[in-house]
Formats: C-alpha cells, sequence, structure tokens
C-alpha cells in the first residue's frame, strides 16, 4: 500500500501537470476571496451596515468548525506522515508563534462593533493595526501552504479563512472608528491588511519544498496556526454574544460533516 503522504504528493503533482499549475493558483484565488472578504466587510461596516448578532455568530461558529476540522482532520495527520517530529515541531511553533506575536503587539482580533471595549485600543492603535497583519499574513500562510496538499484540501482552507475573515474586517472598522480614525485612513488599513493575505498565499503556495521533513514542518505549522485561530478565537468569539444553542449546534455540525468529509475523501 502506497504511504497516504506519497498518494497525496502524486495527485498534486498531476494536477500541477495537467492543469499548468491548478494547486497553486487554487490557493491564490481563495487567498484573494479572503482578503476581498475581509475587506469589503470593513468598508460596509465603515457605512455603519453590519450584520446581525445572530448571522455574526453562526458564521464564526461555522468558520470554527471548517478550520477545526481541517487542521486535526486533514493538514496534521498528514504532516504527521511526511515526517513525525517535524511536524509535532511545527504544530507547537504555529500556535506559540501566533499567541507570541498577539501578546507582542498587543493585538485582539475580534469586537462586536457595538462592545465598548473595541474603544480600548486608541491609546494602541498602530500595534493593533501590526497585530492584524501579523494576523493576515498567518492567513495567508496557512492557504498557501495548504496548496502543497489536494486541491480539495485547499478550497475547503481557504473558504473556512474566507469566513473567519468577514467579521475580522467588521472588528477592524469598529476598532478604528472608535478610535477617531480618519475614514481615509480605515479605507488604507482594510486595503492594506486585506492584500497581505493572497500576497503571502502567492510566497507560500510558489516556494518549492525541497524535501518530506520541510514539508512536514510547514503543513505542521499550518495546522498549529488554525487550530489556535479556531480554538482561542472564533469558538470563544462565537460564545461572547448571548451565547445559543444555534450556534453551538452549528459549529458541532459543521465540525463533524467536515471530519466525515476529510476522512472520506482521503481515505487510503
Amino acid at each position: 500500500m502506497v504511504p497516504r503522504h506519497r498518494a497525496l504528493s502524486t495527485i498534486t503533482e498531476v494536477e500541477v501537470q495537467s492543469a499548468n499549475g491548478e494547486v497553486v493558483p487554487a490557493s491564490v484565488i481563495t487567498a484573494l476571496l479572503a482578503g476581498a472578504g475581509f475587506s469589503i466587510a470593513c468598508l460596509i461596516a465603515l457605512q455603519g451596515k453590519t450584520p446581525a448578532a445572530e448571522i455574526r455568530r453562526g458564521a464564526i461558529a461555522v468558520a470554527a468548525g471548517i478550520i477545526l476540522a481541517l487542521a486535526f482532520g486533514d493538514l496534521f495527520p498528514e504532516s504527521l506522515e511526511f515526517d513525525h517530529s517535524g511536524a509535532i515541531i511545527g504544530f507547537a511553533a504555529g500556535f506559540a508563534l501566533l499567541y507570541l506575536l498577539e501578546v507582542l503587539s498587543l493585538a485582539h482580533t475580534h469586537h462586536a462593533p457595538d462592545e465598548p471595549g473595541a474603544a480600548s485600543h486608541r491609546h494602541s492603535l498602530t500595534a493593533f493595526i501590526v497585530g492584524l497583519a501579523f494576523h493576515n499574513i498567518a492567513d495567508g500562510f496557512v492557504v498557501g501552504v495548504s496548496g502543497h496538499a489536494t486541491t480539495g484540501t485547499t478550497i475547503a482552507t481557504g473558504i473556512g479563512v474566507m469566513i473567519h475573515q468577514l467579521p475580522v474586517g467588521v472588528s477592524v472598522a469598529a476598532v478604528l472608528l472608535s478610535a477617531a480614525a480618519p475614514r481615509r485612513q480605515v479605507l488604507g488599513v482594510a486595503l492594506g491588511l486585506g492584500i497581505l493575505i493572497p500576497v503571502t498565499a502567492l510566497i507560500a503556495a510558489a516556494v518549492p519544498l525541497p524535501d518530506d521533513r520541510v514539508h512536514g514542518v510547514l503543513l505542521g505549522a499550518a495546522s498549529g496556526i488554525l487550530t489556535y485561530l479556531g480554538a482561542a478565537h472564533l469558538l470563544p468569539e462565537a460564545r461572547s454574544e448571548h451565547p445559543s444553542r444555534a450556534s453551538g449546534a452549528l459549529f458541532a455540525g459543521t465540525f463533524i460533516v467536515m471530519i466525515i468529509g476529510t476522512l472520506t475523501l482521503l481515505a487510503d
């Protein structure tokens, strides 16, 4: 029997050769959609139009289900098959690095548009923007690295990141407006932070991986970042505004369906 990661490598190579680089463009396209979703959500919120709390909670719960299922059911198991120790090191490094970047930059990427705490960033607006830049670079890295797996994994990762980015864009607009930032600055931040996602994805997807150990480390890091985003950001955020059974059911349903999907699609 061919090891699963060898089979996936073969599938990826065939797709690249048969479609003139199908896998890499898939990661860049989904990253473009994620970046556009962030920027558009930020600009819409700038006009005073924000989604209802129920819709926001539902979207966050669905994004958490997709992201965590991909991390646990696809990317991390695959990284272990490339290189066991390298995958664990990559997972731990990705998880810890994203946490440290947020702590050092004093940035928190989620706030309800009407949350009083959003105004607390007035004294550290630059640090907040820098922290969000690292956050979006991490998202772009995850989507780009997923381009080295199958096309299905790439698309699912991009969708999860895109859904996750929509409430982030709304939050950014709320924080900047609460800090009395000029609308031109908000526009520049919305576009600048949004473009970081596809640019980083393009770089991560285009860099060739020299051996299995590097492949394992990078996929492990991507799964660690996804785990941090889902467990430390999305799930707490889904429960922060009037927790409901509906958002919990959405998360559980999405998570289970995605786990079954990854196990079925990637079965030996």
